[in-house]
């Protein structure tokens, strides 16, 4: 279970921390509601979906992100 996630520096906005309970995610395209739940699936499995599942189209780490 996932109890916290804060992010920094990581997708469109600077910083974001989910509340404890219910968070709504809403956006135009492109603006990191799917990169969102990808980072969450990493920080409890440490490893990418697209790593689990080759077929898929994103989900996947960036240069950056590796190592």
């Amino acid at each position: 279970m996932l109890k916290s996630l804060r992010l920094k520096n990581v997708g469109p906005a600077p910083e974001m921390e989910l509340a404890p309970r219910l968070n709504l995610i809403t956006g135009d395209n492109g603006l990191g509601k799917s990169f969102l739940l990808d980072v969450a699936w990493w920080a409890l499995t440490r490893r990418w979906p697209q790593e689990l599942n080759d077929r898929l189209s994103s989900g996947y780490a960036s240069s950056d992100l590796e190592g």
